[in-house]
This record gives C-alpha cells, structure tokens and sequence, in this order.
C-alpha cells in the first residue's frame, strides 16, 4: 500500500485533539528534544502557530497530521530493524521531534501563505496546502521507487518540510530561499541543503506533479473525511 494510500485509508476520529502516537507531546515542553522543536519553542512560545490558517484550511492540515501521525505509529515498530538499510536514514532526527505533527504543519502551511500573500499583495493563499498535497505526493513516490522505505515518527517531519520546500521551487516564479525554510522548520541551513539534494536523488529528479496525480491525491484524502 502507498503513502498516500495508507493515508487515505486511515479513519480519525474528527474531534481527537491529542496526538496518537505516545511518542509526541500535545504541550510545548519546558525544554526541547532536538533543534527541530527548539526554535519553535523560542521564536513563538506563547502564540498560536495556526492562527493565520483559516478554518476548513486548518481542519483539513490537521486531519492530515493525525493520519500521517497513524501511519508511522505503525512503522515506528520497524525503527530499529530498518537502521542499517533505510534510505531515509539522513531524514532521522536524533530524537522524537517535541511537536506534534499537526502543529508542525500548521506552522509550515500558515507560514507559507504569510509569504506568498505578501509576496503577491493578496489576501488569500492556497500555497501552503497545495505544497503539503505535493509533499505526500513526493514521498508516496519514493515509496513506490524504494518500497522498503517506510516514514515514521522520526523522519515525517523532515520529509514533508523538504517535500514543500521542493514544491515551491518549481511552482513558484520567485523562489523562496533555503534560509526561509531552515528557519521556519527549526532545522540548520546545512543539513536543510543537504536534505534538499538526498530527496532529489531519492526520487530521480522527477519533480513534476501532473494535475492527474495532484487532484488523485486530494481525492483520496477528501474521501477519507468524508466517505
């Protein structure tokens, strides 16, 4: 079965709040697990990371979240026994990121359409969504090319950051710098760079997303919400 299929698959529960993997923690903790939390943490301790996401656009990044967050519960049992062969070993953090996902992706989504507001003088922006949408697409396609991948709780986070920082790089006209991304992630600039190129490698330099596939891909998911 595919990412986006698994994805797809996976029924939530629409008014669960609380992440389903024990691993993740529903509050900021007093002090974070890795760099992929700690800027976070500092930058916007006190704010509400969705608050710039507009309603129907947080339900659906959140219903997405807790999905992906179902599905590497169940492979995180493969964690230690995938060590050696995984090929999406560099996307390992050193520790269980301290953010659940579905905040983790608001922020990159929110974030996302800030810029691209500002950038275009609009007040509306499906950026962030669409990345994300393509992001998964990016990453059932590297399942499909090395079938013994699997993400998990370790590796989701950087995977769908650099699967929309991939996006953005042949969607937009005004490309959005590296640094943009290293800050809003919370990860370095370097291992950002270098996270770039193993994806690009990872799926052959095949980056383009038809409309076929991106509107198969939020098929899917809608029907997962609303069967």
């Amino acid at each position: 079965m595919t990412i986006v299929s698994a994805v797809a698959a996976t029924k939530i529960n629409s008014n669960k709040r609380s992440s389903p993997c024990n691993g993740f923690q529903t509050e900021s903790p007093k002090r974070p697990h890795n760099n992929l939390a700690s800027l976070l943490l500092t930058e916007e301790k006190s704010q509400d990371l969705s608050s710039d996401v507009i309603p129907c656009k947080l339900h659906f990044v959140e219903d997405i979240a807790d999905q992906l967050e179902s599905v590497t519960c169940l492979n995180n049992i493969f964690f230690k026994l995938d060590a050696q062969d995984d090929v999406l070993r560099k996307f390992r953090a050193a520790a269980l990121p301290a953010f659940p996902l579905r905040v983790y992706l608001s922020r990159l989504v929110s974030h996302l359409d800030r810029w691209k507001s500002e950038e275009s003088e609009t007040t509306a922006s499906d950026l962030g969504v669409r990345s994300l949408v393509v992001a998964l697409v990016y990453v059932d396609r590297i399942h499909r090319i090395h079938p013994k991948s699997r993400i998990c709780s370790w590796n989701v986070h950087r995977l769908l950051l650099v699967g929309m920082l991939l996006c953005t790089k042949i969607t937009e006209d005004r490309p959005i710098s590296n640094d943009f991304w290293a800050k809003v992630g919370g990860v370095s600039l370097q291992e950002l760079n270098s996270l770039e190129m193993k994806m690009c490698r990872l799926l052959g330099y095949r980056l383009h997303v038809s409309s076929d596939i991106y509107e198969n891909c939020i098929e899917k998911i809608n029907h997962s919400f609303f069967p």
